[in-house]
């Protein structure tokens, strides 16, 4: 705090810790860089055709109605090989459910299947909303005067966070400080547990006053799914 000379610096990606973040990247890139991010992607697309193409063949080997039970519970009494496709087919047709939802939340924030994936999102109106930060856009219909009287001295994180919370903002809180002066503060909830939080609003810090407003329960329904899917993924939806 005296001369401003780093002392120590721990490497972190969005808010993981350095150990978080190794396995995350090990997860994403398996730590071989774009190579491996790409090989990433591609396995997750391919799972479709691989999970697919089983059930095809498991669904539609020759059955009888009354034998359709037998797709979904292993057979007791045979052994040997067709004991071990029963158990196989049965087995796969149920956590095929969760390999296709582990791959298709997976895609949605890839580099390449995301991107279009995005696009379709947004030709659907499905786009994930965001406050405007720009100073004097809003027109504070969204939103209410955090700081009646305030003066025309910026206001500081502390206190931004002070509105925020005061607007009805819950839990755990990013702030994003102003990029330039003609720039708000950007407070949002940052939850991501069931019930998710992802409330957020635009502060002029100059006045303290919230310019924008935007609540999770607006989002369109493809924005929500998208943010369910992906925090499911991550396994931090239900805690």
């Amino acid at each position: 705090p005296y001369d401003a000379q780093v002392r120590g610096q721990l490497r972190t990606f969005g808010e993981w810790l350095p150990v978080r973040s190794w396995f995350d990247s090990l997860h994403r890139t398996l730590h071989l860089g774009d190579f491996g991010r790409n090989y990433s992607e591609i396995a997750a697309s391919w799972l479709w055709a691989e999970v697919l193409g089983g059930l095809a063949l498991w669904v539609g080997s020759p059955r009888g109605r009354a034998r359709l039970r037998k797709l979904f519970v292993p057979r007791r009494g045979p052994k040997g090989r067709k004991r071990t496709l029963s158990w196989h087919g049965a087995v796969g047709l149920w956590v095929s459910i969760g390999f296709l939802a582990l791959s298709a939340t997976g895609l949605t924030w890839s580099a390449h299947a995301g991107m279009n994936i995005g696009k379709i999102q947004d030709s659907l109106g499905g786009a994930t909303p965001a406050v405007s930060t720009a100073v004097g856009r809003g027109d504070g219909s969204n939103g209410s005067d955090g700081a009646p009287g305030a003066s025309a001295a910026r206001i500081d994180l502390d206190e931004a966070v002070r509105i925020a919370r005061a607007d009805g903002l819950r839990g755990k809180l990013v702030i994003t400080p102003p990029a330039d002066a003609k720039s708000t503060y950007v407070v949002g909830e940052n939850t991501r547990h069931w019930p998710e939080q992802q409330d957020s609003v635009a502060i002029d810090p100059t006045t303290g006053k919230i310019t924008d407003k935007q609540l999770f329960d607006d989002f369109p329904l493809l924005a929500k799914l998208t943010r369910w899917g992906i925090d499911a993924h991550m396994g931090l939806l239900f805690g």
